[in-house]
Parts: structure tokens; C-alpha cells; sequence
């Protein structure tokens, strides 16, 4: 089956949430410097202050999460989609007329219920009205989307201050919440609650208006398990528990792959360096990702989502460890390094924009089945923000105790590591729809309790 203009669309402006999600993220490179000078005035950051600019959004997002698994349960994934622009907007305008420090903490806070509203959100959206054939790109879309964001933030941060920067994020949410006013509820989310002509008034314009929908409305219908509904107590089952595990594994090994720190600290990194202008750098590092993610869009339906996370892996282990030699070497040397530096960090986001960016969160939105995917993914979700504050927190001190080059060795460690659990332990995708990945599991079930 092919996939019609109006998924692309529906994608499209969904992925808006994602861009939000990235310019939120994105946001702290550029600003923090400004507001560490004493022209900030009474809202300059110290350093404590500083580490919980940056990390607050990430507590923010553990907290999303959840509500976001909840509401998509709820009131459905397009209405969901629609409220995470309200803590956008709040934690924006919290921002933009900042008169005391608290209020941008507090507005970092607000916008990363937003942000981890939007990391569950949208991709499983975008999975629920995909086709099997194009999953795997159009939820690759999300985390390009993401690093669009990125490169929005890099982009406008050459020409204003901190406080406009934080005017145009308030700007993409609302964008996002108008047009998917007319984008159309998830086919699933509807059968699951009976509301079986509706569903099929949106699968057909999903598919095209002359497209045969009814095989595919035949195996949503075949999984929905009778409308039944999720209890914690069913993870218990290794239908649930396993993809749950393994969901987890992805995203913790995500977050200890290093990623945030490194794009939180940016500018720091390649300032230290020695690099000139640091904004032009963080562009420059921002347009890589947003290329190289392009690229996976564009590989995930053909190569697969394991040899997505397993190869960038090996990569970003090996980009960490010489990041981590050129911090040891460069105090006890005359021999300029600094294109080690260069190679080691451009080499390192490339990897991960071409894998662990994408496929943790795509695979995150294909494991479970329809009636679990709300908990399931607030679960998912939950850990990864925990993840995610754990590392932005402490990188900073993590640089002190373990000084730069044994903190990338540290994230070397854990990128090896992740290859191994990808190779071990995590199925392949391509290719199946949401409820032939679902019978996977029930397959294994049954292969084990006949063994």
C-alpha cells in the first residue's frame, strides 16, 4: 500500500511538536552565555543557577511524560497534540518576561512539560497513521524534526538575543496546535474506543478515498484486544514486559550515550578548544545533525533499525574515546590537537543523528500493543528524561571529578555497551506493521512456554 499526501501532511505538522522539542533543547547553548554576563543584570546565572537552566527542562520532561501517556489514552493523540502547546506557551511568555531569575527557571521548567509531552507524543502519532512501508521514515521525521529545531535555534541565535530566541518558541507550538486542529484522530485510537465509523471515515482519507482499507481495518480490529482496559499488573506478561525492557534499554542507553551533555555544552566544548566564534561552531555542528539525520530518514526502511543503532554505536564508542585522548594529550603537548577535537565531536553527532536520534523513540512507538501504548510509553518516556536530567545535571561535575577526557571515556563505555544490548536483544522492525510486531512477541511467548 502507498502512502498518500494526506499522511505526509497529518506528519508533517505534527513533527511541528518535534521542532518545539529540539528549539526547546537547543534554546540553553546560545542563551546561557548571555545570561552569564553581568550585562544580564538581575537575571545573570551563576554557575549553580546555570546547571539548573539547563537541566530543568529535562525534570520537566519526566514529569510530561507520564501525563502525556496518560492524556493520549484519554482524549485521544490528536487532542494530546493539541495541549502540549499550552506549557509551551507558558513556559515561553515565563521567559520573555523574566524580571527574576525564578521566573527563568521556572518558564526552563514549564516549557519541559511541553518537551516531554511532545517526545511521546509524536511518534506515536506519526506511527499510527503511517503505513508498515513508511513507518520507519516518517518516524524518523520526529527526531529530524528535532534537529531542525536545532539548527532553527543555532540559526536565529547569530542575529538576536536570548530573548527573542525565546519569542519564536513560543511562536512554533502554536503553529503546531492550528493545523492539526484539522489533521484527523489516529484510526486505532478510535476502533479501541468504539468509535468504529469514525475510524474508518479517517483511515479512508489517510489511505486515499479509493484505497481497500479493509484488511488493515481487519488486523487493527484483530488486536485491539476487545477494548479492554490496561492494568499495571499485565506486565507481568512477557508480551508486555519484554518490548517494555527493551523500550527502556534504548532510551536509557541514549541518554548515557552522551548526547545531551554534549549539545547542552555545545559552545562550551568548542570554545574550550579553542575555536573562534562558538555560535558559528554550534551552527555548524547543528546543520551536520540535521544532514545526517536526513540520511537515516532516508536508510531506515532499507537497512533496518538494528544496523541503525548497532554500527553508530561502535562509532560513537570510538569518537568518545579519542575526544577523551585529546583531553588527556592536549595539556602535556605543544602539538596542536584541535582537529581531533573537531573530527572527534562532528563524527560523534553524525553517528548518533543517524541512529540512537532516531530508532529509540520509532521503535518506542512500534513495541507495544494499542492498549498498552499510553502507560507503556509514559513509562519509556519517564525513564528516559530521568536519564536525560541524571546526565545534563552532572555533567558539569562530572567534567570536575572526572575530568573532560574520563568523562567521554565514560559515554565510550556505555556506547559499547549499548551495541552489544542492540545485538542481543532487540528485534528487527522493518517492514511489519504495528500489529505483526505486536504477534512477534506473542510468538516468542508461545515458542518458550512450548519449549
Amino acid at each position: 500500500m502507498g502512502t498518500s499526501f494526506s499522511v505526509y501532511m497529518a506528519a508533517l505538522i505534527a513533527c511541528l511538536g518535534a521542532v518545539s522539542f529540539g528549539y526547546s533543547l537547543e534554546y540553553a547553548s546560545p542563551s546561557l552565555p548571555e545570561l552569564q554576563e553581568p550585562s544580564a543584570g538581575k537575571l545573570q546565572l551563576n554557575r549553580s543557577q546555570s546547571a539548573w537552566f539547563t537541566s530543568l527542562i529535562a525534570i520537566g520532561g519526566l514529569i510530561g511524560a507520564p501525563v502525556a501517556g496518560f492524556l493520549i489514552d484519554f482524549i485521544g493523540r490528536q487532542s494530546t497534540l493539541i495541549v502540549i502547546s499550552l506549557p509551551f506557551v507558558a513556559g515561553w511568555l515565563l521567559i520573555i518576561y523574566a524580571e527574576a531569575v525564578v521566573s527563568l527557571l521556572i518558564g526552563r521548567l514549564i516549557c519541559g512539560l511541553g518537551v516531554g509531552m511532545a517526545s511521546l507524543v509524536v511518534p506515536i502519532y506519526i506511527a499510527e497513521i503511517s503505513t508498515a512501508e513508511s513507518r520507519g521514515m516518517l518516524g524518523s521525521m520526529n527526531q529530524l524534526s528535532v534537529t531542525i529545531g536545532f539548527l532553527l535555534g543555532a540559526v536565529l541565535a547569530l542575529g538576536i538575543n536570548w530573548n527573542y530566541l525565546a519569542l519564536v518558541g513560543m511562536v512554533l507550538p502554536i503553529l503546531m496546535a492550528l493545523g492539526i486542529m484539522f489533521m484527523p484522530e489516529t484510526p486505532r485510537y478510535l476502533l479501541a474506543k468504539g468509535k468504529r465509523p469514525m475510524a474508518i471515515k479517517q483511515l479512508k482519507w489517510l489511505r486515499g478515498s479509493h484505497a481497500d482499507i479493509n484488511t488493515e481495518l481487519y488486523d487493527i480490529e484483530n488486536n485491539l484486544d476487545n477494548g479492554q482496559k490496561m492494568h499495571f499488573s499485565e506486565f507481568k506478561n512477557p508480551v508486555l514486559f519484554k518490548p517494555l525492557l527493551i523500550s527502556i534499554g534504548l532510551m536509557i542507553f541514549q541518554q548515557f550515550s552522551g548526547i545531551n551533555a554534549v549539545l547542552f555544552f555545545c559552545t562550551y566544548i568548542f570554545k574550550e578548544a579553542g575555536f573562534g566564534d562558538p555560535k558559528l561552531v554550534n551552527l555548524i555542528a547543528t546543520s551536520v545533525q540535521v544532514g545526517a539525520t536526513l540520511i537515516s530518514v532516508m536508510l531506515v526502511d532499507r537497512l533496518g533499525r538494528r544496523v541503525l543503532l548497532i554500527t553508530p554505536a561502535v562509532i560513537m564508542a570510538i569518537s568518545c574515546t579519542t575526544f577523551g585522548v585529546y583531553y588527556y594529550i592536549q595539556p602535556k603537548t605543544t602539538t596542536n590537537l584541535n582537529w581531533l577535537a573537531m573530527l572527534s565531536l562532528f563524527v560523534y553527532l553524525v553517528a548518533f543523528s543517524m541512529g540512537w536520534g532516531a530508532i529509540p523513540w520509532l521503535m518506542m512507538s512500534e513495541l507495544f500493543p494499542a492498549r498498552a501504548r499510553g502507560i507503556a510509553s509514559g513509562i519509556a518516556t519517564l525513564i528516559n528524561w530521568t536519564a536525560a536530567f541524571t546526565i545534563t545535571y552532572s555533567f558539569i561535575y562530572m567534567r570536575k571529578s572526572m575530568k573532560d577526557y574520563g568523562t567521554f571515556w565514560f559515554f565510550a563505555a556505555w556506547n559499547l555497551l549499548a551495541a552489544i544490548f542492540v545485538f542481543f536483544c532487540v528485534p528487527e522492525t522493518k517492514g511489519k506493521t504495528l500489529e505483526e510486531i505486536e504477534r512477534l512477541f506473542v510468538d516468542r511467548k508461545m515458542n518458550t512456554e512450548e519449549s
